[in-house]
């Protein structure tokens, strides 16, 4: 049985073990190091940035700073920022599979329309560029449910990718700005999830 049809049978607060099963799929194991070495690169330039700021900053304080002092301000300030900036990182990336598991257990299951997007973003932007002008993976998906709309942006997920003006099984919470998106609805129940930044809701 496929993840959608399991919980279309299930009643909520459905079975923890959809709830793992869907975060599995949406969220595997194997892609956590691969996050991991991507943010190792991202705060390295962190590091490099606290590394100038903590050179720069005595330098305007008190005009200038001993030769033999800046190699020593230079390796506390990479460390420091780039030790700052892996906290955030891990809590955002060990909270992704728990938010998809409360979307398993609790979430409302409905259908929504792919549509294209409707900001620019930096992503949206550089997905243009690098893929040809239709990167889907980057197209938002509108649902209708009980007067309101909700908007939600794709920017990940597994499996194939949805296309504009197709219909896909949604799965979402009111008070979550997150949910899953299942491409292949009503077959292979392929889940893509969706960013929290673009979440919209609309009093119609």
């Amino acid at each position: 049985m496929d993840i959608w049809s399991a919980l279309q049978e299930a009643s909520v607060p459905r079975d923890k073990k959809i709830g793992k099963k869907l975060a599995a799929t949406i969220y595997p194991l194997w892609g956590f190091p691969a996050y991991m070495i991507i943010w190792l690169f991202v705060s390295s330039g962190i590091g490099l940035i606290g590394m100038f700021a903590a050179i720069t900053i005595p330098e305007l304080i008190y005009g200038y700073i001993k030769n033999d002092s800046r190699p020593y301000l230079a390796v506390f300030g990479y460390l420091i920022a780039m030790g700052i900036s892996w906290p955030p990182f891990l809590w955002s990336l060990f909270s992704l599979r728990p938010k998809v598991r409360r979307l398993a257990q609790d979430g409302i299951m409905t259908l929504g329309v792919v549509i294209p997007p409707t900001r620019f973003s930096i992503s949206v932007f550089l997905a243009n560029v690098l893929g040809g002008g239709a990167y889907t993976s980057h197209s938002n998906v509108i649902i209708e449910h009980e007067g309101r709309t909700y908007t939600y942006s794709i920017k990940a997920g597994s499996g194939s990718l949805p296309t504009e003006g197709q219909t896909v099984g949604v799965l979402f919470l009111k008070d979550s700005k997150r949910a899953v998106v299942f491409a292949d609805h009503p077959c292979e129940a392929t889940c893509i999830s969706t960013s929290n930044e673009s979440f919209n809701e609309q009093q119609r």
